[in-house]
């Protein structure tokens, strides 16, 4: 007596009928993906949260943008670093999570459209990832130059080499993904007894390096080095900041209140960007770690809907990361809220020319500060 297996089914909804020449077909239902709570909640999130995030994100990246192109912002050299992160943000967003709204909302996949672009929008989808983390990176260690080198910092963080810094960040940057252009591409496998093509997966002989290596890698260059940089160089400022009040009080005998407001707020705000930028970003990267592709396996329906649920969750805290710049900015100082308020109002704030003169005036304290704190013995030495 012969017998053949013939799989069968949409999406979500599989069976399996066992066909033989004296029996009718006898058919064993298996369980749906779609009936399983962990997948509507993934399916949820993809499809509104989603839209929720890039709605937000757009709009805070377009803000940023502009205020730091065209308002008295964008007289510092810092601003370029902020421009290029809110570009690099607008890419994460409409690259990266825009392909995954519109899988889950209208089915359609760009890289299942054709292996080119597969392999290109793969590309650009890690590189805005990476940008967006170096371009922070970037800003960070320019505010140190800033702090412990006021007097150099104008010949050192000028607009020409800020703009070369960015062209070599992402040279090296396009070095450490344009392996995705000859590891990923179309190949055929065999799924249980069916022969299965794929538009998109890594090619033969590299799967080593893409469950081995890669992963270290990407973790790496995209949130484990970041985030090392963020974390000294923002200790670095606290320690300038709280050394610079500590010198301000015992040369003038009093305390700047407003000078310790500012310093508080943008030193908060600068622990809470690291921090939030490593809770973000290191979900997805440990995600990737600990779980190894495989596409010659096929996973049972829970599995896959747990898996939903799992990469919903990480993947959007992740592109979260790209939304929020925009509410770090507002949080860190009148500068920015002034500025934006000049944008929106189309009037140049009366702060500007405060601050302008209260600047000159602080800053030439500062260096009579420290002239005389540089001639006074040190209490260690003594």
């Amino acid at each position: 007596m012969e017998t053949s297996t013939v799989i069968t089914g949409g999406a979500g909804n599989t069976s399996v009928q066992y066909l033989n020449s004296t029996m009718a077909a006898t058919t064993a239902e298996v369980p749906s993906v779609e009936e399983f709570l962990e997948y509507q909640l993934g399916v949820a999130m993809w499809k509104y949260m989603t839209l929720v995030v890039i709605i937000f994100g757009l709009t805070g990246n377009v803000l940023s943008f502009l205020v730091m192109k065209f308002t008295s912002m964008n007289k510092n050299a810092s601003s370029i670093y902020l421009a290029a992160l809110a570009i690099f943000d607008t890419g994460v967003l409409l690259v990266g999570l825009g392909r995954q709204w519109s899988r889950n909302m209208f089915a359609f996949d760009i890289r299942a459209t054709h292996e080119w672009a597969c392999k290109i929008h793969i590309f650009f989808t890690y590189m805005f990832i990476d940008l967006s983390a170096w371009m922070l990176v970037c800003v960070t260690i320019d505010r140190v130059i800033l702090v412990y080198l006021p007097l150099k910092a104008k010949s050192i963080c000028t607009r020409k080499k800020t703009i070369i810094v960015i062209c070599l960040v992402t040279l090296f940057l396009v070095g450490v993904n344009c392996h995705w252009f000859f590891t990923v591409g179309q190949r055929d496998f065999t799924k249980l007894i069916e022969e299965v093509q794929l538009t998109c997966a890594f090619l033969e002989g590299f799967e080593e390096f893409h469950q081995t290596y890669w992963p270290l890698i990407d973790a790496s260059v995209r949130s484990f080095i970041p985030f090392t940089v963020l974390f000294v160089s923002n200790i670095l400022i606290i320690a300038q900041l709280v050394r610079a009040a500590i010198r301000r009080k015992k040369q003038m005998n009093a305390s700047t209140s407003k000078t310790d407001d500012a310093t508080r707020s943008m030193t908060i705000m600068l622990v809470m960007i690291s921090f939030l930028f490593l809770s973000f970003t290191s979900p997805a990267v440990i995600l990737d770690i600990i779980i190894q592709p495989d596409i010659t396996r096929a996973p049972t329906v829970a599995e896959k809907a747990s898996e939903k649920l799992t990469v919903a969750v990480v993947n959007l805290l992740m592109y979260m990361n790209s939304a929020l710049n925009f509410v770090m900015y507002c949080l860190s100082g009148k500068k920015f809220r002034n500025s934006l308020r000049e944008l929106l109002c189309g009037k140049k704030s009366t702060y500007r020319k405060q601050t302008n003169t209260q600047s000159m005036m602080t800053n030439q304290s500062e260096i009579n500060s420290q002239k005389n704190v540089d001639r006074m013995p040190d209490s260690n030495q003594v």
